[in-house]
């Protein structure tokens, strides 16, 4: 496993340095403005290595019967999929409902390819997770997507939540004496590092949506699979992943609530915006999320998943600290719309 994991590290490290040193040459920079907390131009689009990086290690993996070819299929050709029309829509910018329809079809695709039975389980009530419940899956699917893209404005942070949830899945599993996925996930844990390396704040060079839209993707799809062969059920990821989650619906709401407006051009008031700007630092936000992760909302997630009856409880309560503190920074107020001293 270590080569394995050496190489695929290696190579998006190699391949994201190739990205920037190909950005810089193209002058493809992210110029600084009040959403992205940059003070000087940063190389973006290196989210384009990790993918390839990404799909190329799905792929080894089935080689070598490490996931079957449902997991496979359903994991790389949506992201790819993904990808290209990330890259259409860099080369000529598409409007809101072209890239929606984009989503839409990506999502389809690894619904087609996914062939596992889900269980919910709600205190003592079984919900199955097939059939006509598909479109609703969907939906996650789609929202993950846009969740990552709405949380991808500051160095190192979705980038750091993906390896979170990769690495805590197979540290659950670990415990729990479920190898099958175990080693999987630890490799798959090489590329996000490599990335990481040149991403982590400050960082030299920006994923882009190409990157953040695939791992939302993959991530979200990567917990259906858990879901359906492990003992990860549905509750422990979203519980992972409830800091993402509380930020964008609390920043949503609030918004909805004073009748402000939500198309993405608004979304510079969330919470870990407002904590970049007045912290002066995108290291001290990410560190922040990392403490959050493993402190708070692991220990929840172990929970969930040695009692998933009660996975609804521990959802609630692995949020509401995290909703209170969100409505504490006043995030979605545009009386918090004030530009820093740069």
């Amino acid at each position: 496993m270590m080569p394995f994991f050496l190489a695929f590290f290696v190579l998006c490290f190699a391949l994201t340095g190739v990205a920037r040193r190909y950005a810089l040459w193209r002058h493809a920079l992210a110029i600084p403005e009040f959403r992205h907390h940059h003070l000087e131009p940063v190389p973006r689009g290196g989210g384009i290595a990790l993918v390839i990086t990404m799909i190329t290690l799905n792929l080894v993996m089935y080689r070598y019967d490490l996931i079957d070819i449902a997991a496979a299929r359903s994991l790389s050709f949506s992201g790819l999929f993904l990808l290209l029309a990330c890259i259409a829509n860099d080369l000529r910018p598409l409007t809101l409902r072209v890239r929606l329809l984009l989503q839409v079809v990506a999502v389809s695709l690894a619904l087609t390819w996914y062939d596992r039975d889900l269980i919910v389980i709600v205190f003592d009530s079984y919900l199955y997770l097939s059939g006509w419940w598909f479109p609703l899956l969907g939906l996650l699917l789609l929202g993950f997507i846009n969740l990552n893209n709405v949380m991808n404005e500051v160095d190192g942070l979705v980038a750091s939540q993906s390896f979170i949830m990769i690495f805590a899945a197979a540290s659950l599993l670990a415990i729990s004496g479920e190898l099958q996925w175990t080693i999987p996930l630890i490799l798959l844990c090489a590329p996000v590092l490599g990335f990481l390396a040149w991403n982590w704040p400050p960082a030299r060079i920006m994923m882009g949506d190409a990157g953040s839209s695939f791992l939302g993707l993959f991530i979200s799809l990567l917990g259906l699979h858990l879901a359906g062969d492990t003992s990860i059920n549905l509750w422990v990821w979203l519980i992972l992943m409830a800091a993402f989650i509380t930020d964008v619906v609390t920043t949503f709401l609030v918004r909805a609530r004073f009748a402000l407006s939500l198309m993405p051009s608004s979304h510079k008031n969330h919470a870990y915006q407002i904590l970049a700007r007045k912290w002066d630092s995108h290291f001290y936000v990410t560190v922040l999320l990392c403490a959050i992760c493993w402190l708070w909302l692991f220990p929840l997630a172990y929970l969930a998943m040695e009692f998933e009856g009660w996975g609804l409880v521990l959802l609630a309560l692995a949020i509401l600290p995290i909703a209170a503190a969100c409505l504490y920074l006043k995030a979605g107020r545009d009386d918090m719309d004030t530009e820093p001293a740069l």
